[in-house]
């Protein structure tokens, strides 16, 4: 089997392909990210009865207590998704993965106390994890 190397572009070929990059790239560049809603209305969140089901096995074990945030996206029924971990404090103990299962049954009003839509906008939740059955959801304004 005999191999035939192909001709390169023309120099106008070469053009049209810069061209034609040189117009996708804003399209195909990701939108920057904006900060979190700050004044969500929260419709639903876990009690510390719920949030006792979700404490991870290991760090009650160890009898240790940890403070998590995840940032989640807000869909058109207030449902979070894609929730991401950007805070947990102690790592590795099991606290981000609890967390993002509780944040689960969590929804929020998909208009903020300001009026504006949130809709594909992102929301934090904060957990504070006891072991004394005291585990609670933090609102931003509950925050120090």
């Amino acid at each position: 089997m005999r191999y035939r190397r192909l001709a390169a572009p023309a120099a106008s070929g070469w053009l049209a392909l810069g061209v034609a990059l040189a117009t996708l790239a804003p399209a195909l560049a990701r939108a920057p990210e904006q900060p979190p809603v700050a004044n969500p209305i929260w419709v639903t969140t876990p009690d510390s009865y719920t949030l006792s089901f979700f404490y991870p096995d290991k760090a009650a074990r160890m009898g240790k207590t940890g403070e998590t945030t995840a940032a989640c996206k807000v869909v058109s029924d207030g449902q979070l998704i894609d929730c991401k971990i950007v805070a947990e404090t102690p790592i590795g103990l099991g606290f981000g993965p609890a967390t993002i299962r509780a944040v689960r049954s969590c929804r929020v009003n998909t208009v903020d106390m300001d009026g504006h839509d949130i809709t594909g906008g992102s929301v934090l939740a904060s957990i504070s994890w006891r072991l004394d059955g005291a585990s609670r959801f933090v609102e931003p304004a509950d925050e120090p």
